[in-house]
C-alpha cells in the first residue's frame, strides 16, 4: 500500500495469494486499529498507511 496507494482489494488478494474476503477482513481490522485509512472512497480513492 505504501508503494502503490491505488491498489485494489482484488489486486492485494492476488499479490498475497488469498481471497478477496480475507483481504477485506484484514483491511477492515487495520482501519479500526488506525494503521491504514481509505481516502476519497472506493473507486477514486487511495490507501494511506498511517504508521
Amino acid at each position: 500500500m505504501r508503494n502503490n496507494p491505488q491498489i485494489t482489494i482484488p489486486e492485494i488478494a492476488v499479490v498475497v495469494q488469498t481471497s478477496e474476503s480475507n483481504v477485506l477482513q484484514h483491511t477492515s481490522k487495520l482501519q479500526k486499529q488506525g494503521i491504514i485509512r481509505r481516502v476519497d472512497g472506493r473507486k477514486e480513492g487511495y490507501w494511506k498507511v498511517l504508521i
